[in-house]
């Protein structure tokens, strides 16, 4: 019937990776439904979300991830601007996070199994797009290391003149 490049929809209309296709803006998805939601509502989803679906480990997980990266940058002799520009993405999307939800308490065996289930969906998302954690990861550290604006919060950031 139609035939869609599945390819080709990685990308948003200027080239770059589309936030949903990052696992970090999973996470800061993740974060702002659970931090936000009214847990005095009396929505069966609402009351739900905010008992079983801490978004804390995967945001201390997804930070360590980022400094492994901002490291191995640091070792490739990435340029200041590409570092600063990091460290501020992992302050606002993970460290901010992070400080909001100090006061929750991480259940471990739970939400361990909620990370990996929220990974998994994750994984399948990807594959039914035709693509792979590998390419994207590849495709997002090569974009921030060299410089590129290709993902969404690094064009931002250049939009605003950082």
């Amino acid at each position: 019937m139609f035939n869609i490049d599945k390819k080709n929809l990685t990308l948003d209309e200027n080239g770059n990776l589309r936030p949903d296709f990052l696992f970090s803006y999973w996470c800061l998805g993740w974060f702002i439904i659970y931090y936000f939601i009214d847990s005095s509502s009396r929505s069966p989803i609402g009351q739900f979300i905010k008992k079983e679906m801490n978004p804390l480990l995967a945001l201390i997980t997804a930070f360590g991830e980022n400094l492994i990266t901002f490291f191995y940058m640091i070792y490739l002799q990435s340029d200041f601007i590409n570092l600063f520009r990091y460290l501020i993405m992992m302050f606002i999307i993970k460290i901010y996070p992070i400080y909001l939800l100090s006061d929750y308490k991480i259940q471990w065996f739970h939400d361990i199994l909620v990370l990996i289930i929220v990974f998994i969906i994750y994984i399948i998302y990807l594959h039914f797009w035709n693509t792979d954690i590998l390419k994207i990861y590849k495709k997002t550290f090569t974009s921030i290391h060299e410089g590129k604006t290709e993902t969404p919060f690094f064009q931002f950031m250049e939009k605003i003149g950082l």
